[in-house]
């Protein structure tokens, strides 16, 4: 104990100012809880005031059963987004056209090939061969981009070009 005594007074200065650091840095703690306490005291008087005001207890209850129909009206919207989803992959979603001259003897690229595919690259190829007698109109099958028949080129750049098209 005698150490003890001997140690604090001959080291008096430095004991006297790592207490008045020590002091300092509580007050700063003391100060800056009172500031928070401060804060959290309005917002608490904020929260009594509403809740002491007339028909505060109905009010919170129409909010929770508007929060609970809005849930379910959440879960039947997307649902229904699911249904459209699966929908819409079987809808047209894909189209190239190609217009050409199919004689030599006509002009104004009256003739066509017409790709028209959904969401798995599947559909329908349709050609319009256009002549100065009569117009002919072939479809062809095409099963996730390919057909089981011999397709001509316009009808495989009309598909390429549908095919393209859902590539960007």
């Amino acid at each position: 104990m005698e150490n003890v005594t001997e140690y604090l007074t001959s080291h008096v200065n430095t004991v006297l100012a790592a207490l008045c650091v020590s002091l300092a840095l509580a007050a700063i703690a003391v100060i800056w809880s009172l500031v928070r306490l401060g804060r959290l005291e309005r917002v608490m008087a904020r929260v009594r005031t509403a809740a002491s005001l007339p028909g505060a207890d109905d009010m919170l209850a129409r909010n929770a059963d508007d929060l609970g129909e809005l849930q379910g009206r959440m879960s039947g919207a997307e649902a229904r987004l699911d249904h459209v989803t699966r929908l819409l992959a079987g809808c047209v979603q894909h189209v190239g056209v190609v217009r050409y001259d199919a004689f030599d003897d006509v002009g104004g690229l009256q003739s066509f090939s017409l790709a028209m595919l959904d969401g798995q690259r599947s559909g329908v190829v349709v050609s319009g061969i256009y002549s100065r007698s009569d117009v002919r109109l072939y479809a062809k099958q095409v099963e996730q981009g390919r057909t089981t028949v011999a397709l001509t080129t316009e009808e495989g750049a009309a598909i390429n070009q549908a095919l393209g098209a859902a590539r960007r």
